[in-house]
This record gives structure tokens, sequence and C-alpha cells, in this order.
């Protein structure tokens, strides 16, 4: 069920918005794991598409 949802999601989205939007959650997922690791998260690290 949640499987179709993520599809229908995935498919009436334009591709650039889901990568906007899958970039910006790799973002906050790797600045999360940075902080958890005790390491200071610098700006300039993670690029931006």
């Amino acid at each position: 069920m949640l499987f179709d949802t993520l599809m229908n999601f995935i498919h009436t989205m334009d591709p650039a918005t889901f990568l906007m939007a899958f970039s910006n959650q790799l973002t906050n997922f790797a600045s999360f794991s940075l902080q958890l690791a005790g390491q200071p998260v610098q700006p300039g690290l993670i690029v931006d598409l």
C-alpha cells in the first residue's frame, strides 16, 4: 500500500521536483548523521543540485 502511494507520488511529480526533494532529504540526513557523529557541519560540505 505504502509502495503504491509512493509510486503514484513519484509519477505525478516532475523529475526536477522529485530530485530537489530527494536531494534535500539526503542533505538533511547527511547533516543529521554528521551531528550525530559529533562533527561540525560545514555548509559547503554538501553540494546542492
